[in-house]
C-alpha cells in the first residue's frame, strides 16, 4: 500500500527512519489503514494524466 505522509514528520519503526511530509512510503496495508486512522498519513491515489476520452459521433 502506498501512502502520503500528511503531517510535517513522524518517525517510522519499520522503515527505521523519519518520514516528512509530501513523502510517498510503500507499507503493509494493516499498517498503512492504522496510520490513516491516526491521522499521519493518506492513501495515495496515482492521478493518471493520460486519460483516453472515447469520442462518439452522432
Amino acid at each position: 500500500m502506498k501512502v502520503k505522509c500528511i503531517v510535517a514528520e513522524y518517525y517510522d519503526k519499520e522503515l527505521d527512519k523519519y518520514v516528512k511530509q509530501g513523502d510517498i512510503i510503500e507499507i503493509k496495508p494493516e499498517r498503512g489503514k492504522y496510520l490513516v486512522f491516526k491521522g499521519i498519513v493518506e492513501p495515495f491515489i496515482k492521478e493518471n494524466t493520460n486519460e483516453v476520452k472515447a469520442v462518439t459521433n452522432k
